[in-house]
């Protein structure tokens, strides 16, 4: 379909977001089209290798956020203009893992 590059990163952030006192990369991947599909990854440095915290893809028109120890997904309710849906991930130690904690539907703000 095509091959990456720098282009397509749209923004990162290094921040601590499982609480592990060490910081990690969360990148914001956007792909161009009528849809403006966003990836979204989160990796850390484990023992000398790079492992994956977490990874949501095809975030349509949508936007991602990290904050130690929350992911906010948002991103229009395809079937209803005036509607956007935020999905609200908490880490969890035990587990060792982001779960989806809360999922929100609301009138997108003007």
């Amino acid at each position: 379909t095509g091959e990456l590059s720098v282009g397509f990163v749209e923004g990162y952030d290094v921040v601590d977001v499982n609480g592990d006192n060490r910081d990690d990369l969360c990148v914001r991947l956007r792909y161009a089209g009528p849809e403006r599909v966003l990836d979204f990854l989160v990796k850390t440095v484990d023992d000398g290798r790079v492992t994956d915290l977490f990874q949501r893809t095809s975030i349509y028109s949508g936007s991602a956020t990290a904050t130690a120890g929350y992911i906010v997904i948002q991103q229009p309710v395809r079937d209803d203009d005036d509607f956007e849906r935020r999905e609200i991930y908490a880490w969890v130690e035990d587990k060792g893992r982001f779960e989806l904690v809360r999922e929100i539907r609301s009138r997108r703000s003007e």
